[in-house]
Parts: structure tokens; sequence; C-alpha cells
């Protein structure tokens, strides 16, 4: 980048203009006889001598380079000249309407919209999944069978298409989806979250008995083919009448940056993180240097959009450690996340990462800490939050 200064001379006839490492003189000789156009040169040429001087041994600043015309002026405006001269920023304007999940510029309708969270079956049998490239916020758990459960949390769901396969929550993962004021939507739940969830504005197939907002994809097998659009959301929140903006207390697990502005973890490189459910079950997360971003694989392979092909790519990438639960009933056994103990984890955005601590506090909200057990703050844009077993904490790696 080309760091250029021009600057007015008090001498008639003289432009200088200064560029990275170089200086550049126009002499412009405007006097009527040689004596005097003489006598003009030899005093430019002795001020542009020690110009020379003057940059050549002291790294000089702009302010040094000319005459002091009458009146103070403040060192702290001075700048450095060539190689040391910063490079001028553009001012950041901030924009009118944010995104409340993600920071990002917005318009005014999204900037206060309530979300929706959907859980959307992993398996093998379950692919393609189809809207999860609308996800601003991503949601991973680990459930029975080694296998895990997603969750898409969006605000702008309105015109996706299909949205699926939906599968069934459970207590912890709806106390997330609460965390994010979201509207969940769902098939069934544990026997020991039907009465944890009652307090929740909930859209659940099995237990409400919705047909009307969910249909079934006759080209694929059950139970991966429960599946849902962004009209048939819409329709079945004003059946309800639920309320579609944010609640006045709502509150992200963290701060994001200054507008255009990044931050950095500081605990080492991540330019690859690695997850393993199980042996049959690893995700990966891999940094691309030019986007800034984090690509997700599984199963071997990029994680995919049915919908668009679009690939799944977050801006920050968080691994939370949880106690669980494994409840035996007569139809099987199921997990859970212990949530309201909270527990360790990791940040990973821009190719590094560092550790962090997490909390849901009692009045429901979640709550990412630094070393300090300050909110950390982290980068603009969309987020993975995967949750593993905190006895499978050497399951996670990251280079």
């Amino acid at each position: 980048m080309i760091c250029q200064r021009h600057l007015k001379s008090p001498w008639h006839g003289l432009t200088v203009t200064i560029a990275n490492n170089f200086i550049f003189l126009e002499v412009i000789v405007l006097t009527h006889t040689k004596q005097k156009a003489a006598a003009h040169v030899a005093a430019i040429l002795t001020m542009v001598l020690a110009i020379l001087v003057t940059v050549g041994f002291t790294g000089c600043q702009l302010t040094s380079l000319l005459p002091q015309t009458g009146g103070s002026q403040s060192s702290t405006s001075s700048q450095p000249l060539g190689g040391d001269l910063p490079d001028q920023e553009p001012a950041i304007i901030v924009p009118s309407f944010l995104h409340p999940l993600t920071g990002l510029e917005s318009n005014e309708y999204l900037a206060s919209a309530r979300p929706v969270s959907i859980c959307i079956g992993n398996t093998a049998y379950a692919l393609p999944q189809y809207g999860l490239s609308n996800a601003d916020i991503l949601v991973e758990i680990p459930v029975e069978g080694g296998i895990s459960r997603l969750m898409m949390i969006t605000n702008a769901y309105e015109s996706i298409e299909k949205i699926g396969s939906v599968r069934s929550t459970r207590p912890g993962l709806s106390a997330v989806a609460n965390s994010f004021d979201a509207i969940q939507l769902f098939a069934g739940t544990s026997d020991e979250g039907k009465s944890s969830i009652l307090p929740y504005d909930t859209m659940d197939y099995l237990m409400q008995n919705l047909p009307s907002i969910y249909y079934r994809d006759e080209d694929r097998n059950a139970p991966h083919n429960l599946m849902t659009s962004g009209d048939l959301i819409k329709g079945g929140i004003q059946t309800f009448g639920y309320r579609t903006e944010l609640g006045e207390g709502f509150t992200l697990p963290y701060c994001f940056s200054e507008y255009g502005k990044t931050v950095t973890p500081t605990d080492g490189s991540a330019l690859a993180v690695h997850m393993a459910y199980s042996p049959s079950q690893a995700v990966e997360f891999l940094y691309d240097v030019d986007t800034q971003t984090y690509a997700r694989k599984q199963y071997g392979e990029t994680h995919i959009d049915g919908n668009s092909e679009e690939a799944l790519t977050f801006q920050n990438v968080f691994v939370l450690f949880a106690n669980t639960v494994t409840h035996e009933t007569e139809n099987g056994a199921t997990v859970d996340l212990s949530v309201a103990e909270g527990g360790s984890g990791i940040w990973c955005s821009q190719g590094t990462w560092q550790s962090i601590t997490w909390s849901m506090s009692e009045d429901g909200t979640m709550q990412f800490y630094d070393s300090n057990h300050e909110i950390i703050t982290v980068n603009r844009g969309k987020s993975y939050i995967g949750f593993m077993k905190a006895s499978m904490a050497q399951a996670v790696k990251v280079q």
C-alpha cells in the first residue's frame, strides 16, 4: 500500500511529495531574469539538502520538514515519514441496524426479530440436511449412541424453502435455545424433558400435534423425513400468537468486537479443530486464511446445506465441556447436558484459540468468560457452539 503526502512549501515554486521512502520535488521557476532564477534555484537546493540530511539522519516526522509559520502546533499531531508512516484507515461507519445474533449489518426488521431454533438430525442417515447454512448460530450436543444432535438458531427463517430433518430436543438443549430467546421447533423430547420445556414457547410436532407446521418428505425414510419451511413456521407462530420481537432483557453469552475491528484469541494456533463424539462421529473445523472463517467437516466431507450446496462456515467456534447425565427408561437410554453446572471450554477465531469458562445463570442467561472472569469479546459473524462431554475432553484436538 502506498502511503503518500503532499506538502505545501513556503518557498514559491516548490512542491514536495513524500511517498513511502522517497521524496519527489517539483520546481517551477517563475522569475524573469537569469540572476533571479539562479538565486531562486540555489535557495531551493539548499532547502532540499537540509531535508535530505534530516531524513537520512534523524528518522524525521512530517512536521519537522516544514518551517513553523506562526501559532503553536502540538507534537502529538505529527506522523512518522516514509516506511514508519502509518496507513490512513478509512473512517468506520457503523450501520444503522445490526443483526442481534451476528453483530453484522442488517435491516430494521431483523435487528429486532425474535429467532427460532430447530432441532436437526445428524446421523449419516439424516443427510442431506436442509437450511443449516441459514443458521446464525449452530449448536451441537452429544446424545445417546455416540452421535450428536444439531440445533440451528436464526431469525431470518421466513424465506427458507425447506428445513430438516426435524428431530427431538433435550432439556439441556432447550435451555440453550431459551438463552437466545428462541421459539423452539422439534419433534418430541425425552421423558425427563416434558415438564422442563413447558415454560418455553414451543412448536412440538409430537406433543402439540402440529401436522400443519411440519410435513413428511416422501423421498426419504422415517424418522429422517420430517420437514418444515419458513412459511409454515411463520404461520405456526401466528397461530400460537407468540411474541415476534426480542425480549427486553435479551443478551448474548459474549460481546462483539468494535464494528470493523477484529479480536484475536491469545493461547495458541487453531488452524484445525477436531472433535470426536465417537469413533464413527468426528467433526472438524478447518480455518481458511482468505475468508477468515472455519469450514465444518463431518463424515470425512465438507458439511454442505442440501438447499444451497453451500458449505457451513463460522467466524467463531466454541467448544464447551459439560457434565452429562444418562437416563435409563423403558423406552431406552437418553443423554442430556447438565447445563446448570457450567464448565470450561475454548474459543477459536482468526486461526487462534484461548481458554474460556461458561455458565448458565438462574435467569436462563448463558455467559462465556475469559481468565479474568470478564465476558469475552468475540468477532462479528456466525458462531458454532459445540458441547462435548467433560469426560471426553481428550477427544478435542486443536492444532
